[in-house]
C-alpha cells in the first residue's frame, strides 16, 4: 500500500510540474517501502537525483521568467537538498529511522509542493510562460 498517494488536489497547475510531483510521490513510496538498507540507500539515491533535475527544472523556469521570488524558492530547495543529504548520511552510518523518513517526505512533498509551488504555478499563470524552460 503506498503511504504517498497523489491526488488531483496537489496540482499546481502547471502540466510539467504536475508530472514531476507526481513522480516523486511514486519514488517516496519506493523510498520508505525499502525492505534493506541496501535497497533504501538505492531509492534514496534516486530520489536524490530527481529532486535535483527537478529543482534544476523549476529554477530555470523561474530564472527565465523573472519569478519574483526566485531566491527564496531557491533558499528552500538549497534546505531541502540538505535535509535530503543529512538523511542519505544517516542511512549510511546505520543511523535513520522510517518514522524521520515518512515525516520529512510529508513535510516535503505536500508542505513544498502545496504551499511553495503553487505560488510559482499562480506567477506562471499569470505571466502566460511556459513550464519548460526555453534554451
Amino acid at each position: 500500500m503506498a503511504i504517498f498517494s497523489w491526488k488531483n488536489d496537489y496540482r499546481v497547475g502547471d502540466a510539467t510540474i504536475d508530472a514531476q510531483h507526481e513522480y516523486l510521490f511514486a519514488l517516496a513510496n519506493e523510498v520508505v517501502g525499502s525492505q534493506s538498507r541496501a535497497e533504501l540507500t538505492n531509492h534514496v539515491m534516486k530520489l536524490y537525483r530527481y529532486v535535483r533535475e527537478h529543482f534544476s527544472h523549476e529554477e530555470a523556469v523561474m530564472k527565465q521568467t523573472s519569478y519574483p521570488s526566485y531566491q527564496e524558492h531557491i533558499a528552500m530547495h538549497d534546505q531541502l537538498m540538505a535535509q535530503l543529504t543529512a538523511i542519505s548520511d544517516s542511512i549510511g552510518k546505520d543511523q535513520w529511522s522510517v518514522d524521520e523518513l515518512q515525516r520529512f517526505m510529508n513535510q516535503w512533498l505536500l508542505g513544498h509542493i502545496l504551499e511553495v509551488d503553487t505560488q510559482l504555478a499562480a506567477f506562471l499563470g499569470k505571466t502566460g510562460e511556459p513550464s519548460s524552460p526555453v534554451s
